[in-house]
């Protein structure tokens, strides 16, 4: 028992191998035998990591010929040690190949942070102490408003759930989990922009943020989050611009536009991009 308590990444394991067979009696005995393990925030996060851990590798399994039974067994008679991945469809379900989670320590517990390839960061998971319980909450980032949060909602939502879900079934916990809300507000970073004028009349005719640091699209999509009330309050054509991509004026950048609709993720040189802002301050008298 103490390694079990010393190694709750054993018990993680050992319960989601159980979990493929046993009866729900049978978990809910064996989860109040070793009530104690999950006694804290740390214990209970690092359960979760193991989750996660699981279902992020397995995601990368779900074709595999190792989960066909003939070569399943023939991998087990020769290393014990080292099992093949479960078989097909004994994992509740798998971590999509365009999802990405990564574990961040908080003041006050954990929170495990979803990322998309393309969208960028969607929101997370985070674990602590509520009312002298482990609770689990489910946050989608960005502001209500943005018409990007409820997208990055609906694919984040349904992974959280379900991951929630099966952490309650492993804990023996009821109720420990909550809808997916909007976090409040934290102190941004400071993002440079700029707003184009008319050659004519002064008026401004676009902006553009510039993501210094952002060197692939789901990155543009992080700056554009945090930057939303800004362009949305300028109500002007709003593309962020990504770092250049090699040396040199030249070098191409990713720049993707945000604003009055959000478009795909382009990658153009300045000669590519410029005459578009051109084109604006031209014309806008005109």
């Amino acid at each position: 028992m103490m390694i079990i308590v010393n190694h709750p990444e054993m018990y993680a394991m050992l319960l989601m191998r159980i979990r493929v067979s046993a009866q729900r009696e049978e978990i809910d005995g064996l989860v109040k035998m070793f009530s104690g393990v999950f006694s804290g925030v740390d214990y209970f996060a690092k359960l979760l990591e193991n989750m996660i851990e699981m279902l992020q590798k397995f995601k990368g399994h779900a074709d595999s010929k190792a989960f066909h039974p003939p070569h399943r067994n023939n991998a087990l008679k020769h290393s014990a040690k080292n099992p093949p991945p479960p078989p097909r469809n004994t994992m509740p379900f798998s971590l999509p190949p365009e999802i990405t989670v990564s574990k961040k320590k908080l003041p006050q517990g954990w929170a495990f942070v979803f990322r998309h390839k393309e969208m960028g960061e969607l929101g997370r998971l985070r674990v602590q102490e509520v009312g002298g319980e482990t609770r689990i909450s489910s946050e989608v980032v960005g502001d209500p408003a943005d018409p990007m949060t409820e997208r990055r909602r609906a694919i984040l939502e349904p992974l959280t759930r379900e991951i929630s879900c099966q952490m309650d079934r492993l804990t023996g916990g009821s109720g420990r989990t909550i809808p997916p809300v909007t976090p409040p507000e934290a102190p941004g970073q400071v993002v440079a922009s700029r707003l184009l004028q008319c050659n004519h009349c002064d008026a401004f005719v676009a902006m553009l943020i510039f993501a210094d640091d952002a060197l692939s699209p789901d990155r543009l999509e992080d700056y554009a989050r945090m930057m939303y009330k800004e362009f949305a309050r300028h109500n002007l054509p709003t593309w962020v611009i990504g770092a250049p991509l090699g040396p040199g004026p030249e070098a191409p950048a990713y720049i993707l536009k945000v604003w009055p609709s959000s478009e795909s993720a382009q990658c153009l040189s300045p000669d590519e991009f410029n005459p578009v802002l051109d084109k604006l301050q031209v014309n806008h008298c005109g």
